[in-house]
């Protein structure tokens, strides 16, 4: 089965096909930045034109590795965001933790977060830790947070609520509830973006995935739709920070997990 691999980078785009008898081509394009699908697009087209009699073009698989993800954030090039978290803890995404990246340095400065205070929202809801309801969701905050969201145009928004890692119907409740009142909005739960535990991980790891699923879903839906014009039925496999592999579906869901793409791939 013939295998036809791509990693987007900043300066060129790579490309690596192995035909059905078992030989390698390689190619490169330069990117094309503000849209990356474009230079994807045009070095298949070159490989398949090229080397169409070596492949059986409906049973190719495509494989990706991309740094979109990478550069969205390092850039702060993602979209306007909202954050969603238990009423009192809006400002979990600037208090941190006590983590330093430098231990010693007393001037240390953080970079501002990716979701400004104003799109930070307080959902009237409280789960203990050990999984009981101390406080019934008012379902009425979260719809006029909704409305909010809408209001300022924010396409994308990030839920997480105390110890949703373990008990997360509170944050299902939510993104039903938000769905309902605008059901073109992306909304990233933490319970399945980074169900592990410490509110301020989870929270901006759920951040960094709102804050690119956009892109990145757009991405991956361009290409998809190019590549069965071409008689590609196959679905694209992205590769992950941890060097795995996921299909296109998930890829667009959580673009988080491909933010090393690009640097694992090489």
């Amino acid at each position: 089965m013939a295998k036809l691999a791509f990693d987007t980078g900043g300066t060129f785009t790579d490309f690596a096909l192995l035909d059905d008898k078992g030989e390698l081509h390689l190619h490169k394009v330069l990117s094309t930045p503000k849209n990356p699908a474009e230079a994807v697009v045009q070095g298949v087209s070159e490989l398949l034109e090229k080397f169409a009699g070596n492949i059986a073009i409906e049973n190719l698989q495509v494989l990706g590795a991309t740094t979109v993800v990478t550069n969205a954030v390092l850039e702060r090039k993602g979209v306007e965001t909202g954050f969603v978290t238990t009423d009192g803890f809006q400002d979990m995404l600037r208090i941190r933790n006590e983590g330093r990246y430098d231990l010693y340095d007393l001037n240390i400065k953080y970079p501002d977060p990716l979701v400004t205070r104003a799109n930070s929202f307080g959902a009237k809801e409280r789960i203990a830790a050990d999984g009981s309801v101390m406080t019934e969701l008012e379902e009425e905050t979260v719809r006029e947070i909704a409305g909010r969201l809408k209001e300022k145009g924010i396409r994308s928004v990030a839920v997480c609520l105390l110890h949703a890692y373990k008990y997360p119907q509170h944050e299902q409740r939510v993104a039903a509830l938000l769905r309902e009142e605008d059901p073109d909005i992306f909304v990233s739960l933490s319970s399945e973006v980074c169900p592990e535990m410490r509110e301020f991980d989870r929270a901006s790891t759920t951040v960094v995935n709102a804050y690119t699923r956009p892109q990145m879903a757009g991405h991956v839906a361009h290409l998809q739709r190019e590549f069965a014009a071409k008689g590609i039925d196959r679905q694209v496999l992205w590769m992950t920070s941890s060097g795995g592999l996921v299909p296109s579906r998930r890829a667009a869901e959580l673009p988080v997990r491909l933010i090393e793409s690009g640097p694992a791939a090489g």
